[in-house]
């Protein structure tokens, strides 16, 4: 399961002109139908050709106790950790922790049953009126309210 955090400031970025995407060689590429299965290499992939020398990467386990508070709309049965992905020069003074710190998150799951109910949580949640998720699980919703409240207030 992807997310990702668009949220770099405009005057960081500066359009490239005809250039090729950069992959690089140090990473291992896997055979195809691995590809299908494991998506790790390809959000890896992705980081490293957006982020280029300011590439980071985190990874956090499910039990994990000190993980970036958002990362808690990804707890639900079977999560295995989060591999997290950041802008090494952001933020200056500190770790990053908040949902705009970073670019992508990949949660990998013990089963893809696991993974695809998580998301349906997500998308249901994530609708106007979820109150049947409302009862069962407030503090997921109440972290999908916080993320959204986010995204719009970054928009």
């Amino acid at each position: 399961m992807l997310f990702c955090s668009c949220n770099e400031k405009a005057e960081n970025q500066k359009p490239e002109l005809n250039s090729e995407p950069s992959i690089d060689t140090n990473t291992e590429l896997k055979n195809e139908s691995e590809l299908e299965v494991d998506y790790s290499l390809s959000a890896e992939l992705f980081a490293k050709d957006v982020l280029k020398e300011n590439y980071r990467e985190h990874s956090f386990e499910a039990t994990d106790l000190n993980k970036p508070k958002h990362t808690e709309i990804f707890d639900n049965v079977g999560l295995k950790n989060i591999i997290a992905y950041s802008n090494k020069n952001y933020p200056k003074n500190s770790e990053p922790n908040y949902y705009e710190h970073f670019i992508l998150f990949v949660a990998n799951y013990q089963s893809e049953l696991n993974a695809l109910k998580t998301f349906a949580l997500i998308e249901m949640t994530s609708k106007e009126k979820p109150a049947e998720y409302l009862l069962t699980n407030k503090n997921f919703f109440r972290e999908l309210m916080h993320l959204k409240s986010e995204q719009n207030q970054a928009e």
